[in-house]
């Protein structure tokens, strides 16, 4: 990435006003060059002078998705920032906070009124890059597929009615991938030393594959290091064609459940031995 002309810094308009109340002028028309855009931006983010916004970067079009603000210094070199989450711009509430702590003061970002600290994530959106070659989906599959690559098949059940209880049973009785499992996996490469995996249930009437809702969230959490908030994780399965299903048989006493994703044929797995 390379910093912005001096050409491309327009100077402020005489017309733009600021608000009755507040810090910043208004947003810039629609169509206006992009050094309007940028310049408006560096008013908001409070740089030091002689430095100016060059560049926001989506790596994703989710909140929780992760992206980059760059600042063109007088040296002509850039400085690049990450945001872990795309939330913390986009949140008026925090916005400031966040963006000081981040860039360790360098930014010094005023106080500004609930519309102005929205009109920052509007302004962002508007003149956002989306990273190269980002394919959500596909980079959620390849994900799901290393999960699917590491998980044990279970090949002698079925969830069709027939079996479910003893499917359920089975599943219960071998215990669930829990953080402690997965924080080993993270970090040593000798999986005879796994005490646990996840399990992958591949139906022995049906050939459909199922997979325990915990276990994925818990294995993109520690090991990929990519918690999914609420709803997020079902979103995204939901994307690439699995469903969501809780699963429970009561006999006599015994009440065994569970909440599984039942994945699509393309979804890369074992095949029955």
């Amino acid at each position: 990435m390379t910093g912005i002309d001096a050409g491309d810094i327009a100077p402020r308009p005489a017309d733009a006003k600021p608000r009755p109340k507040g810090k910043l002028p208004y947003l810039p028309e629609r169509g206006a060059p992009l050094s309007e855009h940028r310049q408006w931006l560096t008013r908001a983010f409070g740089p030091p002078d002689g430095y100016h916004f060059d560049v926001f970067e989506r790596h994703g079009r989710r909140l929780s998705d992760p992206a980059y603000v760059a600042f063109a210094t007088p040296a002509g070199s850039t400085v690049r920032y990450r945001f872990p989450e795309q939330r913390a711009l986009a949140k008026p509430t925090n916005l400031r906070s966040s963006v000081v702590s981040i860039t360790d003061g360098l930014l010094r970002m005023p106080t500004l009124t609930t519309g102005e600290a929205s009109d920052v994530w509007v302004e962002l959106c508007s003149i956002a890059t989306i990273a190269e070659g980002q394919d959500e989906v596909e980079e959620f599959r390849e994900h799901l597929d290393s999960f699917l690559r590491v998980a044990e098949p279970e090949t002698r059940y079925t969830l069709e009615m027939v079996g479910r209880f003893e499917a359920l049973q089975a599943l219960q009785g071998r215990g669930v991938f829990e953080r402690p499992h997965a924080q080993l996996m993270a970090v040593e490469p000798d999986e005879a030393k796994w005490k646990r995996r996840p399990v992958l249930l591949i139906d022995n009437r049906n050939a459909s594959r199922w997979v325990r809702v915990a276990e994925v969230a818990t294995y993109f959490r520690v090991v990929l290091g990519q918690a999914q908030g609420h709803g997020v994780l079902d979103g995204r399965m939901s994307e690439i064609g699995a469903t969501r299903l809780m699963y429970e048989v009561r006999i006599g006493k015994e009440h065994p459940r569970a909440n599984l994703y039942r994945l699509p044929e393309p979804i890369e797995s074992p095949a029955i031995p």
